[in-house]
């Protein structure tokens, strides 16, 4: 029995790190993304396998890039490819040399060192292999969660004029960049709403800028916007007697990196008491 589980373990085709599918990121502290993702491992038996205490590591030239772990026992059926949940950990300073280089190709080149018990042998295999990673989506998605609702944010909002049929506002807003790198903003749109749902525009407002921010700085973005209050037929001298108006503030920021473009949603709130004039940006 020994020697046959011994010849069997070595003739036994152990199972392969495939790809990466589903990726999410969920925090970001001091250049380490947390996330979950769904990863796939590559069965070429003719048996089902079952694994447990999977573990893994991606090294881009030499550099630890990314490591996880899966979230339970898995099983992979016969001569398939299995997807199974994983958390990982992006370490993104280690890839701030080659940020260029991922920015403009498709797909790099990497090491993955995967662990893991598999079969009934319950030995653990610790297996290295080459394969080509696809960037778009690591890179799409962090940088989406970098530059996010929380480094664009409504700081200050200012009644220029005010008419009966119009309200002329100056809106400023802070762009943090927490990315490792430099980026451009090309331009910024975006519409004032008087509902949370988007249906009734009441001003527009576009900014063609191709501003520059650095790393770790923080730029303001000033803007005007003319709000129509004739538009606002659901305002009625009842709600400006009792109280504020709310506004909402929906559009999008193109932002440039080594040519490669993202849109970054703006999604802000703010309400104006018509009475006093007093202003309050409301956190959503």
């Amino acid at each position: 029995m020994i020697i046959s589980a011994y010849f069997g373990f070595h003739a036994f085709e152990k199972p392969v790190f495939s790809g990466i599918h589903d990726l999410e990121f969920v925090s970001m502290d001091s250049g380490v993304y947390c996330g979950k993702a769904s990863i796939q491992i590559a069965n070429k038996e003719r048996i089902s396998i079952s694994g447990k205490d999977i573990e893994f590591k991606m090294y881009y030239k030499n550099h630890l890039v990314a490591q996880g772990e899966a979230n339970e026992s898995i099983n992979l059926a016969e001569k398939s490819i299995s997807t199974f949940p994983v958390n990982f950990r992006l370490f993104i300073d280690s890839i701030t040399d080659d940020m260029n280089e991922l920015m403009k190709t498709d797909s790099i080149k990497i090491e993955v060192h995967m662990t893991g018990k598999f079969t009934f042998f319950n030995i653990r295999v610790n297996e290295k292999q080459e394969l080509w990673l696809s960037t778009k989506k690591i890179i799409d998605a962090s940088v989406k969660k970098a530059i996010s609702k929380a480094t664009l944010t409504l700081k200050m909002v200012k009644i220029l004029e005010f008419t009966p049929s119009t309200t002329h506002l100056a809106l400023t807003f802070n762009f943090v960049n927490t990315l490792p790198v430099s980026f451009t903003i090309d331009t910024m749109a975006f519409d004032v709403y008087a509902d949370a749902n988007s249906s009734q525009v009441l001003g527009t407002c576009l900014l063609p800028l191709q501003l520059q921010i650095q790393v770790n700085a923080t730029e303001r973005i000033e803007s005007k916007v003319y709000i129509d209050n004739l538009n606002m037929g659901l305002i009625s001298l009842d709600k400006l007697l009792r109280g504020s108006l709310n506004y909402y503030v929906s559009g999008m920021a193109d932002v440039s990196i080594f040519d490669r473009k993202f849109k970054i949603p703006i999604k802000q709130h703010f309400a104006i008491n018509p009475m006093t004039q007093s202003i309050e940006i409301i956190e959503d």
